[in-house]
């Protein structure tokens, strides 16, 4: 029983950590399709976008490193 709420509690926090740099990527993404925003703007939102991605790739590496343990 313990055993199936700990995994329980890791898909859960493995899915909070995939979908909200998503869902970030996603809404800068659609702000950015508007073109109606400045220069500097469309210049943070990209790096944001850039950060998010990063910490994707991150996240994945992590988990592909906790399977092979």
């Amino acid at each position: 029983k313990e055993l199936d709420r700990l995994k329980s509690e890791f898909v859960s926090s493995v899915s909070h950590e995939l979908r909200t740099p998503l869902t970030t990527i996603k809404t800068l993404t659609r702000v950015l399709q508007r073109d109606r925003i400045s220069f500097a703007e469309r210049e943070e939102f990209l790096e944001i976008i850039a950060a998010e991605c990063d910490r994707q790739i991150d996240f994945v590496q992590n988990l592909l490193d906790l399977s092979r343990i």
